[in-house]
């Protein structure tokens, strides 16, 4: 988000997942394993559009460079051999199903 010029919604304020002002989003990356996030938004705009999934197998972790002490402690409960994957998706053209 910082480093990139691509556009980004969402994060763990998501902010602004549901901004339509501009182009719909061309990807999504889901991080299920993050319970600290108000998931309804995310959903809605999940469900608005038709996705094809893109194969990864990359456990979906919480928690990746933690320099904090108590976040390692919290991000040790994890096994990332035994993590669900990460879900990421590209939109496919055109479609969005909130739209009659």
């Amino acid at each position: 988000m910082f480093y990139l010029p691509n556009p980004i919604r969402g994060g763990i304020a998501a902010f602004p997942v549901e901004d339509n002002a501009k182009r719909p989003p061309d990807f999504v990356v889901l991080r299920r394993s993050v319970e600290f996030v108000h998931w309804p938004v995310y959903l809605r705009e999940v469900q608005r559009y038709d996705w094809d999934p893109v194969p990864l197998e990359a456990p979906d972790v919480p928690c990746g460079n933690c320099p904090d002490p108590d976040e390692q402690e919290s991000a040790q409960r994890y096994d990332p051999a035994r993590a669900q994957s990460l879900f990421i998706a590209r939109r496919i053209a055109g479609l969005d199903n909130s739209q009659p």
